[in-house]
């Protein structure tokens, strides 16, 4: 499908935003961030949560990979 327009130059010479500046955004210092209600107990409890499900995936994934391994060098060692 092609593009939507005339012209094939990246970027655009009539784009307006080129004459905008950007300034260097950090979340934790915005006053949405800040001003946020934080209920410390319901954080950390995501935050354990979060931690529990990634090490029980890793943890899985490890024995997975260590079985099917076993199992191809057990099977290569049959037929050899």
């Amino acid at each position: 499908m092609p593009a939507v327009g005339h012209t094939t130059d990246f970027p655009r010479a009539d784009n307006l935003y080129r004459k905008k500046e950007s300034l260097p955004y950090d979340e934790c210092q915005s006053l949405v961030w800040k001003e946020r209600p934080v209920e410390p107990f319901k954080e950390s409890t995501k935050e354990l949560l979060v931690y529990l499900t990634m090490g029980l995936m890793v943890g899985t994934t490890a024995f997975i990979m260590k079985t099917v391994e076993e199992t191809l060098i057990a099977t290569m060692l049959y037929f050899a």
